[in-house]
């Protein structure tokens, strides 16, 4: 999987943590400015500096070219005084030789994490007592939504253009992400809020729109898994399907859709416990989405965690009382607990809404078969089947139900149907063994009852749930089973 799982989240975290200590444990011996830096640039230096040593111009003084730049700006901005010019450049990302700091290490942490993804960033701690004392500049009265103050920037004007650095940190790229991820979630910094104005929004306009396109991607991999029937081939499509939804969630981590997705493939993949976490995170974006929670429920089920399926889906109705699909969904997991009645009435509900599927109204017969009901059982085992004629569920579910009425004829008609329809069908082969042992066709119903049990099925937990013994049978029908059936038949412990 092209993501981290849990343990690899806790190291990630361990390595966050051990980072903003070592931050921790150095400020309080002193008082400390930060910086954040996405790359390692050779020296802590201003844009301007950089600017002229780019330009191979490092032999004229970097303050004097301030000024001239500022004279420049004088015919662009009503304001004079110097600094206030300095940083209104600094703000529209012009050249000067001021160096951004902030008085908050997670803000510089921010920096040092949110671009050049596969470069290490850096953390400079500066002692705001020692070298650099002089070359600080504070800004004052301050607009409350400015980006400076939001910013909690303070800036150092270094002589030189750079200064030597009291400290640093280096910030991994594998971690800067995980780094991302952890501002956002503990201290609610994150792109959209660090820039409070057109620039924060043109930069958070870019990443959502990169997480879409990889959404996007992720979708039509996702497509191309479904339509191929090369179990490699599907298996590789579904990984870059994760890949893709993985990176989408990494430029907006409140992609709440890219999680459900992912959720979803991980699910057909196996990997439950990834897409139960996936489905939580979605729910967690968005809880007043039912799909979600519909979503989450039938992963549950599949892990057999159905009463957190059925809370799942009682969720669900609180939020769309009209979702007939969660009145179903709930209706088969109470069908699978054998809470008959529970389940008539979300059948019945779902149908009322709409949801006049096979599907539904099989389910719904077996669920009336469940409560001892054959009357309904096959009434909706029927409407099942003028539905869909050729539903081999509903035909072995109603063949069961003619079973329970004493319609042997009929059950064996059904069954041959069903196992006509989908032969892997384990169930019809041992209603059909069972009818003929009413017909006493005990070839026939040896025959059948030797396949059920190669195919899997326990069929004398299945005789002895519905007689409990041979006797009792026996009693019942006025049919002496053959010593060879009975033995067939027989708990192993009686």
């Amino acid at each position: 999987m092209n993501r981290q799982d849990p343990v690899n989240s806790q190291t990630e975290l361990n390595r966050i943590l051990e980072i903003i200590g070592k931050i921790t444990k150095t400020s309080a011996a002193g008082s400390y400015i930060y910086r954040g830096e996405p790359k390692h640039y050779e020296k802590v230096s201003s844009t301007l500096y950089r600017k002229l040593e780019a330009a191979k111009m490092l032999h004229l003084n970097v303050e004097e070219a301030q000024k001239e730049e500022v004279e420049a700006a004088k015919r662009h901005i009503k304001k004079t005084d110097e600094f206030e010019i300095l940083t209104e450049i600094q703000h529209f990302g012009g050249k000067t030789n001021l160096i951004d700091f902030t008085t908050d290490y997670c803000i510089a942490l921010f920096f040092a994490s949110e671009s050049f993804p596969f470069e290490d960033g850096r953390i400079i701690l500066q002692d705001k007592t020692g070298t650099i004392k002089d070359w600080i500049r504070e800004p004052q009265n301050l607009d409350l939504t400015s980006r400076v103050r939001v910013q909690k920037s303070v800036f150092v004007q270094p002589p030189d253009g750079f200064i030597e650095p009291d400290m640093e940190i280096v910030i991994p790229q594998s971690l800067k992400q995980p780094l991302l991820n952890y501002l956002k979630r503990e201290f609610d910094i994150s792109i959209e809020n660090i820039y409070p104005d057109l620039h924060g929004f043109v930069s958070s306009q870019d990443n959502r729109w990169s997480a879409r396109a990889n959404f996007a991607k992720g979708v039509t991999y996702k497509e191309q898994a479904d339509e191929t029937g090369n179990s490699k081939e599907k298996n590789e499509k579904y990984q870059q399907t994760i890949k893709s939804f993985t990176e989408a969630i990494n430029l907006m981590p409140q992609f709440a859709e890219a999680y459900s997705t992912r959720s979803f493939i991980s699910q057909i993949e196996g990997d439950f416990d990834h897409a139960v976490a996936d489905a939580t995170k979605a729910i967690e974006l968005n809880r007043m989405s039912a799909v979600a929670y519909i979503h989450r429920s039938r992963i549950y089920r599949t892990k057999g965690e159905l009463n957190e399926a059925v809370d799942d889906l009682t969720k669900a109705i609180a939020l769309e009382p009209g979702n007939a699909i969660a009145y179903s969904a709930r209706g088969e997991v109470c069908l699978s607990t054998n809470d008959f009645d529970s389940a008539i009435i979300d059948f019945n509900k779902s149908i009322i809404m709409g949801l006049k599927s096979p599907e539904v109204h099989s389910v719904l017969g077996s669920a009336y078969h469940g409560r001892g009901d054959s009357e309904n059982a096959i009434a909706n085992f029927n409407e099942a089947i003028r539905l869909k004629s050729d539903y081999p569920l509903a035909y072995m579910g109603r063949g069961e139900a003619h079973l329970l009425k004493g319609e042997i004829k009929p059950a064996i008609k059904d069954s041959n149907m069903a196992i006509k329809l989908n032969p892997e069908l384990v169930p019809p082969y041992y209603i059909r063994g069972e009818a003929r042992l009413h017909l006493q066709e005990w070839n026939r119903a040896k025959a059948d009852l030797n396949i059920a049990k190669n195919k899997g099925l326990d069929i004398i937990a299945s005789f002895h749930n519905k007689y409990k013994s041979i006797a009792i049978f026996e009693q019942e029908t006025g049919i002496q089973l053959p010593m060879d059936i009975a033995i067939m038949l027989t708990l192993s412990d009686a």
